[in-house]
């Protein structure tokens, strides 16, 4: 700072302790303008810890666990469990014998999507894919599974989608699986699995067509 601001600066302070009223209001300006930054700060703080880390109260934690359990794991048959009080879904057990068919996978998903919304870190999704898929319920699962992480091809739960069709030989449907996640590209290794399977099915159909053909 030179000799002529210091001069300048001195001149300021010198005003204000003559004019008092002028220096209060000055440093209550100040104060404003750094209370409004901060409460900005913080409110912008508040909204993405929101967003990417949306907070549930213990009692909620526990209970959605308590719940997931009774879903998801084993073949149980209990009554219906409410989930949250402020979800009006009630989903049953999952079992394999359930004479329902998919109503309790599709009522499992909406109270998933209400609890947690469109969370692709979250792993319940991941297990209601995979009853889908031990349910051979390709279409339902390949539904959630772009629900939730879109068309991401770096996902593992198209490739078990993929699998679980090429054991069911539904060969058509893998390859559109296959389209739409990794768009057409034939140096992907899941279209090579594709091409295999088919091919094997090929020959094996073709040998069986030819032993009843000898006889």
């Amino acid at each position: 700072m030179t000799k002529e601001d210091t001069t300048r600066v001195q001149r300021f302070l010198n005003r204000l302790q003559n004019h008092p009223v002028l220096a209060v209001f000055i440093i209550l300006c100040i104060i404003i303008i750094s209370l409004s930054t901060f409460t900005d700060s913080i409110d912008k703080l508040a909204s993405f810890a929101k967003r990417y880390y949306p907070k549930k109260s213990p009692k909620q934690q526990k209970q959605h666990k308590i719940t997931e359990i009774k879903l998801i794991n084993g073949e149980q048959k209990e009554s219906p469990v409410v989930i949250n009080k402020s979800v009006e879904t009630v989903a049953r057990g999952l079992h394999s014998e359930s004479e329902q068919g998919n109503t309790d996978l599709e009522n499992l998903y909406k109270v998933a999507e209400k609890i947690y919304g469109v969370t692709p870190r979250n792993k319940q999704y991941l297990k209601i894919i995979d009853v889908a898929l031990n349910k051979h319920d390709l279409e339902f699962a390949f539904t959630v599974a772009k629900n939730i992480y879109g068309t991401n091809p770096r996902n593992e739960a198209f490739k078990k989608i993929i699998i679980i069709a090429l054991k069911m030989k539904k060969y058509n449907f893998a390859t559109v699986v296959a389209d739409e996640v990794y768009g057409a590209n034939a140096k992907n290794e899941m279209y090579t699995l594709i091409i295999t399977e088919k091919s094997k099915s090929t020959e094996i159909e073709n040998s069986e067509f030819n032993k009843k053909g000898a006889f």
